[in-house]
């Protein structure tokens, strides 16, 4: 056909259809036409040109059957234009039949003149596709193409193999440099000229690393990978793990040193001292190995100090019906010489404090003895007389609440026992044991009276003795004892009792 003039558009009412009567005319209608409009997208009347121009119209529905065919143009009323659509050279062909069968296999594309089918499209199977090739010469028939493609199944063979990360990998045909997790493909031709698939499920174990600290004692030894370290160690090294791949492990060895130290203990007088797995018994210094709450060993030296038997003597004097009570004694009324355990020493010793209470009327005249070791001479808290006074007897005025107390004291003239004889007093055993009888010996003859003193003061046992031996009740209850001997003339000897 024959469109319009150059620049001349249709209107949009305007329409050009080929009719085709399947019935020879009987029925006409819109499903068996070919339609074009000027707003149409698929057949546009605006794309005849003013130039003769070829359409073809696919009749190939119609096989079999006698048609006619209808030609019709039309447009709108409104329009008083002539729109002019020329037809000319209306012919019709006739058509053959093309059928052939083709082969292809899973995973590969086929490809040939008319038809192109992707490989994913199609699995191993037979399929039936047709094409119209309409003639593009006049004279010449049209052709429908029929194929019958015959797709084969691929084989598929599939291997799992394990690596470690980064290797070169060599196996089942595969050679692959810097090996990863994946599955690799790879293709070969099988007897039915078919490519055949192999799958290699490759796993690559990662190469680990790691770092083991640990600390071993001075002294001891360590063993890791095979070797034995004894010094600290920083060392990096290639183990073999169990997915077969190295592992690099580095070793962080420290060495802790044995722990040294060194303390002050005292030994008291009478007594034994527990330290670790030793008993001391006497002063000195003494090492030894503990254990450690780390397990490592701790050197410990132990500077042992001895601490003598300690005495000290305490001189008061009260007015005759009155009371003493200095805190350590207490309500004394009587005069008395007794002694108690003093604990409050920084060596955690017990020394025996004795006190010597003088109970005086205003006017009296009293008499006392010390040795010249024993000064500096203090009563009631006051120094009568310092250390290093000479030998000889001084008189001393002692003012008390009721009046003035006149007191003569002799230095270094004592016949007492304790200067006299008391260096050889034994007192034994001791420690003793609970009930354990005591003998005491080296005592010169006359009356004595044996006074023993619990730890706060209180009187334990008292008994005379008019022998230079005796043997004494033991006592019922441990702990620390004062012992006090008294002549007649009143001169004291004191000792220390362990009761155990």
């Amino acid at each position: 056909p024959e469109g319009l003039e150059p620049n001349t558009q249709n209107n949009p009412d305007d329409i050009f259809l080929v009719a085709v009567s399947p019935d020879n005319g009987t029925t006409w209608d819109e499903q068996n036409s070919f339609i074009w409009k000027a707003n149409d997208n698929v057949r546009n009347l605006n794309t005849f040109s003013a130039t003769m121009q070829n359409v073809r119209i696919d009749l190939s529905a119609y096989v079999g059957k006698q048609v006619k065919i209808a030609f019709y143009a039309g447009g709108s009323s409104e329009n008083t234009s002539n729109n002019w659509l020329y037809l000319d050279n209306v012919q019709l062909n006739r058509y053959s039949i093309n059928e052939y069968n083709a082969q292809s296999c899973q995973y590969a594309d086929y490809e040939d003149e008319l038809f192109s089918i992707r490989a994913e499209a199609v699995v191993p199977g037979t399929y039936q596709y047709e094409k119209f090739v309409t003639a593009q010469t006049d004279g010449q028939n049209d052709i429908i193409n029929r194929m019958t493609l015959n797709v084969t199944a691929a084989e598929t063979v599939d291997y799992y193999a394990q690596t470690c990360a980064g290797n070169h990998y060599e196996g089942h045909d595969f050679v692959i440099d810097d090996a990863q997790t994946a599955v690799y493909k790879s293709k070969f031709t099988s007897v039915n000229g078919c490519d055949s698939i192999v799958n290699l499920y490759l796993t690559a174990n990662i190469v680990s690393h790691g770092t083991v600290i640990d600390t071993i004692c001075q002294g001891g030894s360590y063993v890791w990978n095979g070797k034995t370290f004894q010094t600290a160690t920083v060392l990096t090294d290639t183990l073999t793990s169990t997915a077969g791949c190295d592992s690099i492990v580095t070793l962080v060895l420290s060495v802790r040193e044995a722990i040294r130290t060194t303390e002050d203990k005292f030994l008291c007088y009478g007594n034994t001292l527990q330290l670790g797995n030793l008993l001391i018994t006497e002063g000195g210094q003494y090492t030894a190995t503990l254990p450690s709450a780390d397990n490592c060993d701790s050197i410990v030296t132990w500077n042992v100090i001895a601490v003598p038997e300690l005495h000290s003597t305490k001189r008061a004097m009260i007015c005759t019906g009155s009371s003493y009570d200095d805190g350590q004694f207490v309500g004394l009324t009587r005069e008395v010489t007794v002694s108690a355990t003093d604990i409050s020493l920084v060596s955690g010793c017990d020394s025996i404090v004795t006190l010597k209470l003088f109970v005086a009327n205003a006017g009296e005249t009293r008499h006392d003895t010390i040795a010249p070791a024993d000064l500096p001479y203090v009563l009631n808290g006051t120094e009568l007389l310092p250390a290093g006074t000479a030998n000889g007897t001084y008189e001393n005025t002692v003012s008390l609440p009721c009046g003035n107390v006149t007191l003569f004291i002799t230095v270094g003239s004592s016949t007492g026992l304790h200067d006299a004889w008391g260096s050889n007093v034994r007192i034994a055993p001791n420690p003793v044991s609970v009930n354990e009888p005591i003998r005491i010996t080296g005592l010169t003859a006359g009356r004595q009276t044996i006074s023993i003193y619990d730890a706060v003061g209180r009187l334990a046992l008292r008994t005379l003795n008019d022998a230079a031996d005796c043997t004494i009740n033991g006592l019922d209850e441990a702990g620390i004892y004062m012992i006090q001997i008294t002549d007649a003339q009143g001169m004291t000897y004191h000792a220390k009792l362990v009761v155990k």
